[in-house]
């Protein structure tokens, strides 16, 4: 899996298993995938980074 995760991008779209949109991707922080601000969502969330661990990457699209 470490090979595909050097795949990842700043500014991809992170899908969720459901086919809906998670976020995009600002950078891999660690063992985590750094969101945009911009997908941060509404009330005390906006305008903070979200982060997805990278252990719940199923699959990486080129």
């Amino acid at each position: 899996m470490s090979t595909e995760i050097s795949k990842i991008r700043g500014h991809m779209e992170v899908i969720g298993a459901d086919g809906v949109h998670i976020g995009t991707v600002d950078k891999v922080d660690g063992d985590r995938i750094k969101l945009t601000k911009a997908d941060s969502g509404m009330g005390s969330h906006k305008g903070h980074h979200h982060y997805i661990s990278l252990a719940l990457v199923a699959e990486i699209d080129d």
